[in-house]
């Protein structure tokens, strides 16, 4: 019997040229890539969880080698709200009824973060995780509320602000988490992370 709790990764392929294109401009294609991997990576190590099942959608068709225990599937739709509400769909088809979705650009999540997202799912019908930058690393769903992906200002910093207000005018019940950093430019870079290409901050 499937679990009712479900976990969804949205990834792109670590390909050179075709992630962190923002960060890439600071930094080049080539570094860029080396800092995905690593958050692919850190986000995938921690998304290995007994309470949910796990799926990754993946921005293209790809032979990247998931944990086992992993499902996968491509992203469909014209842009990032498309993308999400489709994806929520698919697995609140599947007869799950707590939903989590998260990127690949949070160094700071961690499974306990993921895991007390599930449990707050219990008492609110939304939960989001704030990111600095004033967008979000997480948002869950206890079902599908496509006001939540419509419209949105999409790698914007009132991301989280339309975000919130668009759950109060639905009339729906949130919990934010802690807020977290998100990578997006090279300023967002922790320090390990800019090690890793030696590049100060």
């Amino acid at each position: 019997m499937s679990k009712k709790s479900a976990l969804i990764i949205m990834a792109r392929p670590p390909l050179l040229g075709k992630v962190k294109t923002r960060l890439a401009a600071g930094v080049g294609e080539e570094n860029a890539l080396i800092i995905y991997e690593k958050l692919l990576a850190h986000t995938l190590s921690n998304a290995v969880t007994e309470s949910a099942d796990t799926f990754v959608f993946w921005s293209e068709n790809t032979n990247f080698q998931l944990p086992p225990s992993f499902k996968q599937d491509i992203q469909k739709g014209n842009d990032l709200g498309e993308r999400m509400s489709h994806a929520f769909e698919t697995i609140f088809q599947q007869g799950y009824n707590r939903v989590v979705m998260i990127g690949t650009d949070c160094p700071d999540l961690t499974a306990s973060v993921l895991e007390n997202s599930f449990g707050l799912l219990e008492k609110a019908e939304v939960v989001i995780g704030p990111a600095f930058d004033g967008g979000y690393y997480l948002i869950g769903m206890a079902a599908l509320h496509h006001s939540l992906l419509e419209n949105m200002p999409w790698s914007t910093g009132q991301l989280m602000e339309c975000s919130i207000i668009a759950a109060r005018k639905a009339g729906l019940s949130f919990i934010t988490l802690a807020t977290l950093n998100d990578v997006d430019e090279l300023t967002d870079l922790p320090e390990s992370y800019a090690e890793l290409i030696k590049i100060n901050k």
